[in-house]
């Protein structure tokens, strides 16, 4: 287990604000971006709209870390992550990601996480 980077609390903090300028910059230009079980994006453009797509119906997002750590050119880490509904409740899931980095950049960014919460009620 590793001390959390200075790097990965912006990450998350900028996933928190929506400040995708930010989340960019920590993303190679080839970056693949896996949510879960759902296809993987790939390039930073397309991230970038998949990334605010998903947080799109909720008010807010808040991460908080457990575990951080690092190997060879990569990084994992468990947390979780609640979310704001609109209609004032929040949930919480647990999760974990996995980067594979290209230098300073995330080349993969991967979620393992259940969305299947986060589905509006039938």
């Amino acid at each position: 287990m590793h001390e959390q980077p200075d790097w990965i609390t912006l990450l998350l903090t900028a996933i928190d604000r929506r400040d995708w300028p930010v989340f960019a910059a920590h993303l190679a230009d080839d970056v693949e971006f896996r949510y879960g079980g759902f296809p993987a994006a790939h390039g930073r453009a397309e991230v970038l709209a998949a990334a605010a797509a998903a947080l799109a119906p909720f008010t807010t997002v808040r991460h908080e870390l457990r575990e951080v750590w690092s190997g060879p050119g990569s990084w994992a880490m468990e947390g979780s992550v609640t979310y704001g509904r609109t209609d004032g409740g929040s949930i919480t899931l647990p999760f974990v990601n996995v980067f594979r980095m290209a230098g300073s950049r995330i080349r993969e960014y991967h979620i393992h996480i259940d969305p299947t919460p986060l589905r509006p009620a039938a």
